[in-house]
Parts: structure tokens; C-alpha cells; sequence
């Protein structure tokens, strides 16, 4: 079990779309669960909690996917809403609120933001997920770096900093390699 799950967190990490799928059919489980809870009690699970979903898509999931999300959350949501409606109706309540009208103004305008934020990665990458690819390029780039076993009697200095004062690959890199070798006189 835990090779399975080491696993699919290493296609995640890579952004490979079985990943990206595993990810998004847990983020729609989570989602249905909070449909459900909704629907037996909206006080406890209103309309608004169907935002933790949408975040933890944002810093999980590529564009498309993310994009799937986002409308699958508006249906259960429009479920929820439609849910707390007819039952607040059908006890002489007022069925539209300020407070309904007003959180799926929230939610539409957060899903927005969110799609925005996501299309403007450049590299097609969540947050987390380009990072991590950042972070295993830096390590490569460090590990190609290192300078060689040098024939007896030459000599090698050399240093690597980033062009912008992080460890970072995303910057350029500058590399200053000075060899000395033995005289031949």
C-alpha cells in the first residue's frame, strides 16, 4: 500500500495527467462529502465550505483539471443552494437571503480569481508542482556542476551562484571555473 501511494505521489509531483486525474477524484470526493453534509444540515456545511476544495485545486491541479473542478463544485453548489431554498420554503422562511445571494457572489468571484491564477503559470504547473520541478532541476543542475577528478598536479577552483541571490534555477546561473595546469618547461 505504501509503494502504491509513494507512487502516485510521485506522478503527481511530476505533473503527469494520471496524477493530476487521482487528484482531481479526490477533490471530487471531498466535494461530494461536502454536498452531503450540506444537504443533511446546511448550517453546518453551508455553501461557503465548498471553497476548500477549490483551493486545495488550485495548488494541485493543472488548468484543465482544475477548470473540471471548478464546474462540478457550481453544480453542487447550485444543488446545495437549490436544497436550502426549497426546505427554507417549505417552512415559511424566506427562501432567498442576503446572506445566500451574497456567498455565491463570493464563490463565483474566488472561482474566477482561482482560473485567472491558474492560467497565468507559465509553466502549466500548480504552484507546489513547479516548484518541486524547480527544486529537482536546481539539485540536478548542482549535481552536473561539480568539476571532475583532475590528472595530478593541475588544480580547479570554482563557484556557482544564481544571478538573483536565491537557489533557484528559475535565474540564471553563473558558473567561474578557473584550471591551472603544470607548467611544461
Amino acid at each position: 500500500m505504501a509503494g502504491y501511494l509513494d507512487d502516485r505521489i510521485v506522478r503527481w509531483r511530476t505533473g503527469t495527467t494520471e496524477g493530476q486525474v487521482a487528484v482531481l477524484a479526490a477533490l471530487n470526493i471531498l466535494t461530494l462529502l461536502l454536498l452531503a453534509g450540506s444537504i443533511v444540515n446546511y448550517d453546518v456545511v453551508p455553501a461557503a465550505a465548498f471553497v476548500i476544495p477549490l483551493l486545495l485545486g488550485t495548488m494541485a491541479l493543472r488548468y484543465r483539471p482544475l477548470l473540471l473542478l471548478v464546474l462540478f463544485i457550481f453544480v453542487c453548489v447550485a444543488i446545495t443552494v437549490t436544497h436550502a431554498y426549497l426546505e427554507a420554503t417549505g417552512h415559511g422562511e424566506p427562501g432567498i437571503t442576503g446572506g445566500r445571494v451574497s456567498t455565491l457572489l463570493v464563490m463565483v468571484l474566488v472561482a474566477a480569481i482561482v482560473l485567472y491564477e491558474s492560467s497565468r503559470h507559465r509553466s502549466g504547473l500548480p504552484g507546489p508542482l513547479g516548484e518541486a520541478m524547480l527544486v529537482d532541476l536546481r539539485d540536478e543542475l548542482q549535481a552536473q556542476g561539480v568539476v571532475p577528478p583532475l590528472p595530478e598536479g593541475w588544480r580547479s577552483q570554482s563557484a556557482m551562484a544564481s544571478a538573483g541571490g536565491t537557489s533557484s534555477p528559475a535565474t540564471s546561473w553563473w558558473r567561474t571555473c578557473r584550471t591551472t595546469r603544470p607548467s611544461s618547461r
